[in-house]
Protein backbone atom coordinates (compact mmCIF):
# COMPACT_ATOMS: atom_id res chain seq x y z
CA UNK A 1 0.00 0.00 0.00
CA UNK A 2 2.93 2.35 0.85
CA UNK A 3 4.51 2.49 -2.39
CA UNK A 4 1.09 3.29 -4.29
CA UNK A 5 0.74 6.67 -5.59
CA UNK A 6 -2.40 7.10 -4.13
CA UNK A 7 -1.27 6.77 -0.74
CA UNK A 8 1.46 8.75 -0.99
CA UNK A 9 -0.72 11.50 -1.64
CA UNK A 10 -3.33 11.27 0.81
CA UNK A 11 -3.67 13.32 3.29
CA UNK A 12 -7.21 12.34 4.37
CA UNK A 13 -7.87 8.62 4.49
CA UNK A 14 -10.70 6.51 5.10
CA UNK A 15 -9.06 3.30 6.02
CA UNK A 16 -11.21 1.12 8.53
CA UNK A 17 -10.97 -0.72 12.01
CA UNK A 18 -10.72 -4.55 11.28
CA UNK A 19 -13.73 -6.68 11.77
CA UNK A 20 -13.76 -10.27 11.59
CA UNK A 21 -11.30 -11.35 9.05
CA UNK A 22 -10.48 -8.39 7.48
CA UNK A 23 -6.65 -7.58 7.03
CA UNK A 24 -5.22 -5.40 9.86
CA UNK A 25 -5.09 -1.33 9.22
CA UNK A 26 -3.03 -0.18 12.23
CA UNK A 27 0.44 0.10 10.26
CA UNK A 28 -1.61 1.85 7.80
CA UNK A 29 -2.61 4.90 9.97
CA UNK A 30 0.04 5.34 12.20
CA UNK A 31 2.20 5.71 8.83
CA UNK A 32 -0.62 8.11 8.19
CA UNK A 33 -0.92 10.11 11.04
CA UNK A 34 2.78 10.00 10.90
CA UNK A 35 2.64 12.16 8.22
CA UNK A 36 0.52 14.38 9.66
CA UNK A 37 -2.64 13.52 7.54
CA UNK A 38 -6.00 12.32 8.90
CA UNK A 39 -7.40 9.05 9.32
CA UNK A 40 -11.29 8.56 9.40
CA UNK A 41 -13.56 5.72 9.27
CA UNK A 42 -16.47 4.77 8.98
CA UNK A 43 -19.34 5.08 11.96
CA UNK A 44 -23.20 4.69 12.13
CA UNK A 45 -25.01 7.42 11.83
CA UNK A 46 -28.58 6.02 13.59
CA UNK A 47 -30.33 8.69 12.92
CA UNK A 48 -29.80 9.21 9.33
CA UNK A 49 -29.56 5.17 9.27
CA UNK A 50 -26.55 5.18 7.04
CA UNK A 51 -22.42 5.48 7.61
CA UNK A 52 -21.07 8.93 8.08
CA UNK A 53 -17.13 9.24 8.43
CA UNK A 54 -15.81 10.62 11.95
CA UNK A 55 -11.81 10.68 12.66
CA UNK A 56 -9.88 8.14 14.60
CA UNK A 57 -7.18 9.86 16.31
CA UNK A 58 -4.23 7.42 17.50
CA UNK A 59 -5.77 8.01 21.39
CA UNK A 60 -9.40 7.22 20.51
CA UNK A 61 -11.84 4.92 22.24
CA UNK A 62 -12.94 2.31 20.80
CA UNK A 63 -16.57 0.40 21.10
CA UNK A 64 -19.16 -1.99 18.62
CA UNK A 65 -21.33 0.20 16.53
CA UNK A 66 -24.01 -1.09 13.86
CA UNK A 67 -23.65 -5.24 13.69
CA UNK A 68 -20.89 -4.82 16.34
CA UNK A 69 -18.09 -3.45 13.65
CA UNK A 70 -15.84 -1.42 15.35
CA UNK A 71 -15.65 2.81 15.69
CA UNK A 72 -14.65 5.17 17.89
CA UNK A 73 -16.41 7.21 20.42
CA UNK A 74 -17.05 10.99 20.39
CA UNK A 75 -14.46 11.73 17.45
CA UNK A 76 -15.25 14.65 15.21
CA UNK A 77 -16.81 14.29 11.64
CA UNK A 78 -14.79 13.81 8.73
CA UNK A 79 -16.72 15.00 5.65
CA UNK A 80 -16.31 12.63 2.48
CA UNK A 81 -15.89 14.96 0.35
CA UNK A 82 -12.48 15.93 1.91
CA UNK A 83 -11.76 12.32 1.59
CA UNK A 84 -8.53 12.10 -0.69
CA UNK A 85 -8.52 7.83 -0.58
CA UNK A 86 -10.72 5.08 0.45
CA UNK A 87 -9.87 1.93 1.59
CA UNK A 88 -12.36 -0.48 1.83
CA UNK A 89 -12.45 -4.89 3.41
CA UNK A 90 -14.61 -7.08 1.54
CA UNK A 91 -15.79 -10.63 1.62
CA UNK A 92 -14.55 -11.13 -1.82
CA UNK A 93 -13.12 -9.19 -4.79
CA UNK A 94 -12.78 -10.20 -8.53
CA UNK A 95 -9.82 -8.81 -10.78
CA UNK A 96 -11.99 -6.19 -12.09
CA UNK A 97 -12.43 -4.21 -9.18
CA UNK A 98 -16.06 -5.48 -7.64
CA UNK A 99 -16.25 -5.77 -3.97
CA UNK A 100 -18.52 -7.85 -2.34
CA UNK A 101 -19.47 -6.90 0.73
CA UNK A 102 -22.14 -7.58 3.51
CA UNK A 103 -24.82 -7.24 0.92
CA UNK A 104 -26.16 -3.97 1.99
CA UNK A 105 -24.68 -1.13 -0.18
CA UNK A 106 -24.07 0.84 3.20
CA UNK A 107 -20.05 1.55 2.04
CA UNK A 108 -21.38 2.02 -1.50
CA UNK A 109 -23.87 4.61 -0.51
CA UNK A 110 -21.15 6.14 1.38
CA UNK A 111 -18.69 6.12 -1.34
CA UNK A 112 -21.67 8.06 -3.20
CA UNK A 113 -20.61 11.22 -1.43
CA UNK A 114 -16.79 11.33 -2.75
CA UNK A 115 -15.38 14.06 -4.74
CA UNK A 116 -14.10 13.07 -8.28
CA UNK A 117 -10.56 11.95 -8.25
CA UNK A 118 -10.96 10.24 -5.14
CA UNK A 119 -9.40 6.94 -4.84
CA UNK A 120 -11.07 3.64 -3.78
CA UNK A 121 -8.78 0.82 -3.03
CA UNK A 122 -9.65 -2.34 -1.29
CA UNK A 123 -7.73 -4.30 0.76
CA UNK A 124 -8.02 -8.05 1.59
CA UNK A 125 -6.32 -11.37 1.94
CA UNK A 126 -5.17 -13.38 -0.96
CA UNK A 127 -7.87 -16.16 -0.42
CA UNK A 128 -10.65 -13.15 -1.14
CA UNK A 129 -9.40 -12.95 -4.52
CA UNK A 130 -11.84 -14.86 -7.35
CA UNK A 131 -10.69 -15.21 -10.34
CA UNK A 132 -14.07 -15.70 -12.09
CA UNK A 133 -16.05 -12.41 -11.90
CA UNK A 134 -18.63 -11.90 -9.10
CA UNK A 135 -22.11 -9.92 -9.50
CA UNK A 136 -21.73 -6.35 -9.77
CA UNK A 137 -25.40 -4.49 -9.06
CA UNK A 138 -25.54 -0.75 -10.55
CA UNK A 139 -24.83 0.72 -6.74
CA UNK A 140 -21.65 -0.85 -6.69
CA UNK A 141 -18.55 1.30 -6.82
CA UNK A 142 -15.49 -0.55 -8.42
CA UNK A 143 -12.48 -0.63 -6.60
CA UNK A 144 -9.17 1.31 -8.35
CA UNK A 145 -7.37 -1.37 -7.53
CA UNK A 146 -7.35 -3.98 -4.78
CA UNK A 147 -4.30 -4.79 -2.53
CA UNK A 148 -3.43 -8.01 -0.95
CA UNK A 149 -1.02 -7.13 2.09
Amino acid sequence: MRARPEWAAARVAMLYLPFGVEPPTADLAADLRARGGIVCVPVWDIGAGRYALAELPADAAVAPGYGGIPEPVGTPRVDPASVDLFVLPGLLFDRTGTRLGHGRGHLDRLLAARRPGAAVLGLAFPWQIADAPIPREPHDVPMDAVLVP
